[in-house]
């Protein structure tokens, strides 16, 4: 492997002064609010008043271009983006707007407002199950793949068919390699043992009747006939690519967040793209392993504000940008999304308990659950709702809990009202 070191040098509030992959210390420079607004590879950064990214433009040393702009709508969500793909490879630029289902896009339009995609989820948050290309006759189904924390591995056809896998490294940066679907034996090239796989299913099962293998049925009417040979003589030497975006359109990777790919515009292709991911509150740079911005949520997850889920990329996840936990799985009990974190970090910022105040994002919704939740001994669970509007419960460790029983009288005393202080 081509191994490179890249050495950092940062200042006491842990932004990023230079970054050296080999070729000597660029610098890199932060606004007054603590968001990276100049990287290494000559792109600058802009946001609003909310510190979130709106606007990434390239510096080739003559004329600043931009080259991706985003939009957000009043709850915090990511509405449209405005992404430019380098002309040398792609030729063309990448316009969308999102409608959501509260915190998840169900379908992205164009400008012009014709339906690009649409996208059915799990019953976890950021679980990817099908992307939905096309509409009516031309409609083309994808199925996601996916790791323990919902990173996105692959694609397949309806016929199961791999379409696309991706590879991570440790941070979530990724290569995503283009399958041809008529490469029957995944050899990485349309070859002679495909072609004999599709004739010998032709051949064992003969036309209109169910084939035996999903695989070689290539226009998936249901049957391997003479048109999927054909298809796959015509497909003749096509080979597995490594691509720099997915090619049927996919913006989910790592940890099932969404990405956004844009070009520097050099068509020499030097420094072919660059990417980040939207994590709701902030945008996460997978090359580099750490967010674009400071925490809004402040000190909850350590000292460094740039830090990605304590250094724990391969347990840890952070779908709302605020706060990050580890191992999630589902609610058999509620059906609830969940993660399980260590509780001392959102007790100590969650949880303070000046007062009994439960009105804002970010801290507890109703005195009245969380008795209820207490009271239920096989389950000792706490709901919250975070500034991403997400519904989540904790599960939490045993170690370190608040006394119950005290809590619960506290707040009974209190009259459940909301003003008394514990």
């Amino acid at each position: 492997t081509n191994a490179v070191t890249t050495m950092y040098a940062n200042n006491a509030v842990n932004e990023y002064t230079s970054i050296d992959s080999g070729g000597g210390a660029v610098a890199v420079q932060y606004d007054a609010s603590g968001n990276l607004s100049r990287d290494e590879s000559d792109f600058e950064y802009k946001y609003d008043y909310d510190n979130r990214l709106t606007k990434v433009s390239y510096d080739d040393g003559q004329n600043l271009t931009q080259v991706a702009h985003f939009e957000y709508d009043a709850l915090g969500r990511l509405i449209s983006s405005d992404l430019v793909f380098d002309s040398d490879v792609d030729g063309d630029t990448e316009a969308l707007k999102y409608y959501y289902d509260g915190q998840e896009v169900l379908a992205e339009y164009d400008p012009s407002d014709n339906l690009s995609r649409r996208y059915i989820h799990g019953s976890r948050v950021d679980e990817r199950a099908v992307l939905l290309e096309g509409v009516g006759a031309n409609l083309d189904p994808y199925y996601y793949l996916l790791q323990d924390l919902q990173s996105v591995t692959g694609l397949v056809r309806k016929n199961g068919a791999l379409v696309e896998a991706n590879r991570y490294d440790a941070y979530g940066d990724v290569e995503v390699f283009g399958y041809h679907p008529y490469d029957v034996t995944r050899d990485d090239v349309v070859q002679t043992a495909d072609l004999l796989a599709t004739v010998d299913e032709r051949d064992a099962t003969g036309p209109g009747v169910a084939t035996g293998d999903p695989t070689t049925d290539h226009d998936m009417d249901g049957d391997t006939d003479n048109d999927d040979v054909n298809l796959v003589s015509g497909a003749w030497a096509s080979q597995t690519q490594n691509l720099r975006v997915s090619g049927v359109g996919n913006p989910y990777l790592f940890t099932g967040r969404r990405w956004h790919f844009f070009e520097d515009l050099n068509e020499a292709g030097t420094n072919p793209n660059r990417r980040v991911q939207y994590n709701r509150a902030r945008h996460y740079d997978p090359v580099h392993g750490r967010w674009l911005q400071r925490d809004p949520a402040g000190y909850v997850d350590g000292m460094n504000l740039y830090e990605y889920v304590r250094s724990n990329p391969s347990t840890g996840v952070d779908p709302s940008g605020l706060w990050w936990w580890r191992d999630k799985y589902p609610c058999e009990d509620t059906g609830v999304w969940q993660w399980r974190g260590p509780w001392v970090d959102f007790h100590s910022f969650l949880h303070p308990h000046d007062t009994l105040s439960h009105t804002t994002p970010g801290q507890w919704l109703g005195l009245a659950e969380e008795i209820a939740l207490w009271e239920r001994s096989f389950s000792k669970v706490w709901k919250c709702k975070v500034e991403c509007q997400c519904y989540m419960l904790y599960q939490l460790v045993e170690e370190g809990l608040p006394d119950p029983p005290d809590r619960i009288s506290q707040y009974r005393q209190a009259g459940l009202s909301g003003s008394a202080s514990t």
